[in-house]
Formats: C-alpha cells, sequence, structure tokens
C-alpha cells in the first residue's frame, strides 16, 4: 500500500519516465527492493497506461460537419490531384512515422497534456 502511493507519486510528478529510471527510485530508501515487471504490473493496476501525447483540438460535431462539406465541394477539383494531396476529416494528419515521439504515463480518464 505504501508503495502503491510512492509509485503513484513517482509517476504523477514527472510522466515521461520509463519503467528503468522510476524502478530505481522507487526501491532508493525501501526495506525492500521490487522488479522492473513488479512496477509495470503496479502500474497496469492503478490504471496507468504509456500514451503519446498529441496536441490535437477536440472538434464539435458542427465544426466536423463543416469540414466535411468544405471537403465534398472540392472533391471534384481535386480528383485529378489525388496523388499529391491527401484530404481528411481529421484536423491534423501524419504522414510520417511517429515512433520518436515522447512517451507519458496516465490513467484512460485523464485528457493527454503533453505539457505534464
Amino acid at each position: 500500500m505504501r508503495g502503491e502511493r510512492r509509485l503513484r507519486r513517482i509517476i504523477l510528478c514527472q510522466r515521461s519516465q520509463t519503467l528503468a529510471q522510476i524502478t530505481p527510485q522507487l526501491n532508493d530508501g525501501a526495506s525492500r527492493t521490487v522488479s522492473k515487471w513488479t512496477v509495470q504490473h503496479l502500474h497496469h493496476r492503478m490504471g496507468f497506461g504509456s500514451r503519446r501525447p498529441t496536441r490535437v483540438p477536440l472538434f464539435k460535431a458542427r465544426y466536423r460537419a463543416a469540414r466535411l462539406a468544405w471537403k465534398r465541394e472540392r472533391r471534384d477539383e481535386c480528383r485529378g490531384l489525388k496523388t499529391q494531396v491527401a484530404l481528411s476529416d481529421e484536423p491534423r494528419l501524419r504522414l510520417l512515422n511517429a515512433n520518436e515521439m515522447l512517451r507519458i504515463w496516465c490513467q484512460s480518464h485523464e485528457p493527454m497534456d503533453p505539457a505534464c
């Protein structure tokens, strides 16, 4: 119980740490040492998961409908440019691999704020 509270505090202080960085912090000053796998199981039991933070605005249904209407209006204009133009109903389209992105620990009900 005490170890779980301490682990939660460590995670919430610096959410971008890896399990390998969190485990020694948890073991410092503890009477018992725990392995990286134990820390991982505790993470999941507490509801934390590794997520990629994104800065995508949340759009309302009316804005999404307006974007789709704009796309439909210009559909005929872009038929010849299919290889050069990417139309999407998403506010942000990623064309490159995103493996180099930062990962943070957050719970499923929390909004993904990359500033934490």
